[in-house]
């Protein structure tokens, strides 16, 4: 026990350097898919999609569970990408 608390210790996060020197491979996977996210524009459509059910017809019910929906979709998304 002694040991894996030592070992942690080592480990310890105190600055930004930290975080690449440790897990640099983490921290570039993590910036390159916010920034393919950003290029492809998908948060226009998310930010615009409930203006753009609403325009075609669809219930505000059926609007919040699109929405919902893909809210979930791209957030398990992108949890996939940290594991």
């Amino acid at each position: 026990m002694h040991a894996q608390i030592e070992y942690e210790m080592e480990r310890e996060i105190k600055s930004y350097k930290d975080i690449f020197r440790l897990f640099h491979r983490r921290a570039m996977v993590s910036i390159a898919v916010q920034t393919m996210t950003a290029l492809t524009g998908v948060n226009v459509i998310q930010y615009y999609q409930t203006i753009l059910y609403k325009s075609l017809g669809i219930s505000s019910e059926m609007i919040l569970v699109l929405a919902g929906t893909f809210l979930l979709n791209s957030h398990s998304s992108a949890r996939s990408y940290l594991y």
